[in-house]
């Protein structure tokens, strides 16, 4: 019974340090409370025996910033990396200071001095609502998800810099396979890009600033077809179905592949481009179906080039 009561007063006196030490001078926005160097804080939820943050963290999850009523920055809905926190402050009260006080699992609301965020920044990069000596506040609304230390993020760099190899070789393989397959013995130009033509046409020749119109189906190595503009494959492959692609050759947001495989091919031509990575979406991939490091394959044909 004994030992009971003194763990009970050990936990009793911990929650009431910890509450001090939360506590500073009052703030004069209503809810908040002020830290000695002039910061505003309010904790909507804390979670003491969460992993606390420290200088050097990857912060990870929610964030609305505001300057007042202005919302300048939102990722609430869709949480991911916020920031690193920085090893020092930029002036006396900023947000470095609030985030050091949190934990994993906390949501937390920071007030920072809108006019010395201002003086560290040049003019035109603080919003159009500031108006400077009015006592503004930057408001940083914080759901904290998760931490990643230093460390941490550099061993997942590791695995990530690992998956990436991985993914280029299988692509190369797939490559390999693909063409052996398919009886392709075309040489690709200097960048890896296969321009396969099974119909020549007879009329005008795509060029920049051309106006063309493309009927297409693309698909990765293994088959798995990812857009087209034929109604019964999109379908059947459970695609929105698109129609032919119009574009001004040389001004559309297309792939470089596009443009450079569809160079020259006259109106009525049919080809068959594949097209690597680096002329495609690279590491990044592209939704849910291209892959990191994809090598696509498109089937053409040159509708109109006016």
């Amino acid at each position: 019974m004994k030992k009971s009561l003194l763990t009970v007063a050990c936990a009793l006196l911990c929650a009431s340090l910890f509450v001090s030490c939360h506590r500073g001078p009052k703030s004069e926005i209503e809810g908040f409370t002020r830290t000695e160097s002039g910061l505003h804080y309010r904790f909507d939820t804390q979670n003491a025996e969460g992993r606390q943050v420290a200088k050097g963290d990857l912060l990870i999850g929610e964030m609305l910033l505001r300057l007042e009523n202005d919302t300048l920055f939102s990722n609430v809905g869709d949480p991911g990396n916020l920031l690193v926190v920085s090893d020092k402050s930029m002036f006396d009260g900023d947000l470095t200071e609030g985030l050091l006080l949190m934990h994993e699992g906390d949501k937390a609301v920071f007030a920072v001095d809108a006019d010395k965020m201002a003086a560290q920044l040049q003019p035109n990069q603080m919003p159009a609502s500031y108006k400077n000596g009015k006592g503004m506040k930057l408001y940083y609304e914080i759901n904290l998800q998760s931490v990643k230390s230093a460390e941490e993020m550099k061993a997942a760099k590791k695995e990530f810099e690992k998956a990436m190899e991985a993914a280029q070789e299988e692509q190369a393989k797939a490559l390999e396979t693909y063409l052996t397959d398919n009886n392709i013995t075309a040489t690709p130009n200097e960048e890896g890009l296969y321009v396969i033509v099974s119909k020549k046409g007879n009329g005008p020749k795509v060029e920049v600033g051309r106006h063309i119109s493309v009927d297409y189906t693309g698909y990765l190595l293994n088959g798995t077809i990812f857009d087209s503009s034929n109604k019964e494959l999109a379908q059947q492959n459970g695609l929105e179905q698109h129609d032919a692609l119009e574009f001004v050759v040389g001004q559309a947001n297309l792939i470089k592949g596009w443009d450079d495989g569809l160079m020259g091919l006259a109106q009525g031509s049919k080809a068959k481009l594949i097209i690597p990575a680096n002329l495609a979406y690279g590491a990044k991939g592209a939704g849910e179906m291209i892959p990191p490091y994809a090598t696509l394959v498109f089937d053409v044909e040159i509708l109109s080039v006016n």
